[in-house]
């Protein structure tokens, strides 16, 4: 039988503790609605959505920055990537980016698991919604 010293066992209890910690993250990442955009090739990619304002620090992933107005649609703006290790300097991109454009909205793709994959959902994504026409292209009413 193996021997457990205390210092692991503090160890795993310390993790354990923060498991609670972790679950309210998670939970403040996905308290927005979430959105499906769909990309040149016909793939869905699921979007939680944020005020610009709202948003929370964010790891890296992949954002659609749009503007909502009142009875005109849904504009999208931008679509890029975040990749800094540190989520406060993603969501400090995200802000100053989005205040230049006059977004109002912060549409996150999580679901990307490496910097490639992002690179490759943002190209899709770009291809189909951004370069058409002025300032972007306008959706009525959404997604």
């Amino acid at each position: 039988m193996a021997e457990v010293r205390d210092d692991q066992a503090h160890g795993a209890h310390e993790e354990r503790a923060a498991w609670p910690e972790r679950a309210r993250d998670l939970d403040a990442l996905l308290a927005g609605r979430t959105v499906f955009w769909r990309g040149t090739s016909g793939y869905a990619y699921v979007h939680t959505v944020y005020s610009l304002a709202g948003c929370p620090p964010l790891p890296p992933c992949s954002v659609l920055l749009a503007r909502q107005a009142e009875g005109a649609g849904r504009m999208v703006l931008d679509v890029f990537a975040v990749s800094h290790a540190a989520p406060t300097l993603n969501l400090a991109d995200v802000r100053q980016r989005g205040a230049l454009m006059g977004a109002n909205e912060v549409h996150v793709h999580f679901a990307v698991p490496d910097r490639r994959a992002r690179q490759s959902a943002v190209a899709d994504l770009r291809t189909r919604y951004i370069g058409r026409g002025p300032g972007g292209l306008r959706l009525p009413g959404g997604a």
